[in-house]
């Protein structure tokens, strides 16, 4: 579960103690005649989120493209392929992976938290089963989240609205790889450690919407430094920092083109190695919308 953490919000460590509350930022300088601007996103959130932004509307109105982790409309055009990502061999359903003992501890926290038995899931690899208990104890702690209009493809299907073109920086089935190609063994160990911690982490998930919602960026930070329930240094770099790198590679020839708005998860924003920092190496002034 803690892998899904990566679509939840963290603030930059050098700006942090700048501005504690925010989510958008303005790009500008570095030889660009309009600004462009980055969202840190909670793919879970409710829409109206943006409505506590200030400047949010005036900066995506002023943009001519949208930018997302991945274009949405790719995910349903190539829906089956991603499907065989989620899932295990015939060989390996979920029982085989764990002793009796393991699977009834799985099995009790999935029907208590999904209203369903291990059993009923046992063709799906245990990563998806994580990512499935993660979106649902955030559904819970967003009590106003709207499933049909989650709030990436909300901004999606507004800037198509407006005329923006809409694109994203990877596709589906390689966002399908990264997320759901990790070895079987260390699946079945993160879940086993995610279900016998699952005390500690449903409320470590809930603190995180919260602080989310508050945009708390000093909070969501101290969170993901937790060394239990947070990132370990390989999903760090597979999930996040690569990612990063190549989009912050992307973003250098796209922001010249036209001014462009960037949803990505927040997750991608902070420290070293987050957006904010390697557009700011790359010569461009970051700073926060007020």
């Amino acid at each position: 579960m803690k892998k899904r953490l990566i679509f939840i919000l963290a603030a930059s460590v050098i700006l942090t103690f700048q501005s504690n509350a925010q989510l958008l930022w303005k790009i500008s300088g570095n030889g660009l005649e309009k600004p462009s601007y980055l969202f840190g996103t909670h793919h879970v959130a409710p829409i109206h989120i943006c409505d506590s932004i200030a400047g949010f509307n005036e900066a995506f109105n002023s943009c001519k493209q949208l930018y997302g982790e991945l274009e949405l409309d790719d995910i349903q055009a190539v829906s089956k392929e991603i499907a065989k990502y989620t899932l295990l061999p015939q060989d390996s359903l979920l029982d085989k992976l764990y002793t009796p003992e393991e699977y009834k501890l799985i099995d009790e926290v999935v029907k208590k938290n999904m209203g369903v038995s291990a059993d009923q899931l046992k063709m799906l690899k245990p990563v998806t089963i994580s990512t499935q208990l993660s979106v649902i104890i955030s559904m819970q702690a967003f009590n106003d989240f709207n499933p049909t209009l989650p709030l990436d493809a909300f901004l999606q299907k507004k800037a198509k609205e407006q005329g923006m073109s809409v694109k994203g920086f990877e596709t589906s089935l390689f966002q399908a790889q990264i997320l759901f190609g990790e070895p079987l063994p260390q699946q079945a160990s993160a879940l086993l450690k995610t279900i016998k911690h699952f005390d500690k982490m449903k409320p470590f998930i809930i603190e995180m919407c919260d602080v989310y919602m508050k945009q708390d960026l000093d909070s969501i930070f101290k969170l993901m430094q937790d060394p239990e329930l947070s990132f370990t240094p390989e999903e760090m770099n597979r999930l996040v920092n690569n990612r990063n790198h190549n989009w912050s590679q992307q973003l250098k020839d796209i922001l010249p083109q036209q001014p462009t708005f960037i949803v990505v998860g927040g997750g991608h924003l902070p420290g070293s190695n987050g957006l904010i920092e390697l557009l700011r190496k790359q010569g461009f002034t970051v700073t926060p919308v007020e």
